[in-house]
């Protein structure tokens, strides 16, 4: 394994559990074009797989959405789905997982501080789907697109049986922009702690603290529940 992506591999082993082993295209998905200008022996950037990602992205949530607003019609679900793979959501995924720290650029771009751009930050996200897509299948790549954008796991439905997924319904029936997640995290590897805020139209709705990510954004979840008169 190519030392330079281990943290990235160690990042999203812990997300997700999966385990990315394809250098080739983990080096891909992190080479921005200004670097591959730079280096003409090198012929590929991230571009094509950002094209793979934009796509899978959109499957995935159109999938979710589907099943979890049987009541939605095509604008609503259209809506819906664009609210939630927007790009700063992208960019701020990209930013959560420290995206940045593996892009290549070019001399311009780095001393421009491009490493930090929202736009640059959600095309890597796209690229690193990609990435994930082709080397693992729909399967592992879905699962991983529920878990970092949507909040729910492959044995929790989206919306029926848990708070972040009744947030994300109440929303929809209350015509409120789908709501987003703030996260931080603390402590070391063996401990530690998720700081979440969920954001409705703007302000934030509730607030909850756990020892996993999964949790503490439940926990939000269901705090914006109760603030909104819907809790249990």
């Amino acid at each position: 394994m190519d030392p330079e992506f281990n943290e990235l591999r160690r990042r999203v082993r812990e997300l997700s559990g999966l385990d990315l082993r394809r250098t080739d295209l983990l080096m891909e998905a992190f080479t921005q074009p200004s670097w591959r200008n730079e280096h003409p022996e090198y012929t590929r950037d991230y571009q094509r797989l950002e094209f793979v990602g934009d796509a899978v992205i959109d499957l995935v949530v159109a999938r979710e959405l589907y099943e979890s607003l049987p009541a939605g019609d095509e604008g609503d679900l259209t809506q819906q789905r664009a609210a939630l793979v927007r790009g700063e959501n992208l960019a701020r995924l990209g930013r959560e997982l420290g995206l940045g720290e593996f892009v290549r650029l070019g001399r311009g771009e780095e001393l421009t501080g491009g490493a930090e751009r929202d736009g640059l930050l959600e095309d890597l996200f796209e690229a690193l789907i990609g990435a994930i897509f082709l080397e693992l299948g729909y399967t592992a790549v879905a699962g991983f697109i529920r878990w970092v954008l949507l909040g729910a796991t492959d044995d929790e439905t989206f919306t029926a049986d848990n708070p972040k997924g009744k947030l994300q319904e109440l929303c929809h029936r209350r015509n409120l922009e789908p709501p987003s997640y703030e996260v931080e995290v603390s402590g070391l590897d063996h401990e530690r702690c998720y700081r979440v805020r969920v954001i409705v139209n703007g302000k934030v709705s509730g607030e909850g603290e756990a020892g996993s990510r999964r949790l503490a954004e439940a926990r939000a979840a269901a705090k914006a529940l109760e603030q909104m008169g819907e809790g249990d």
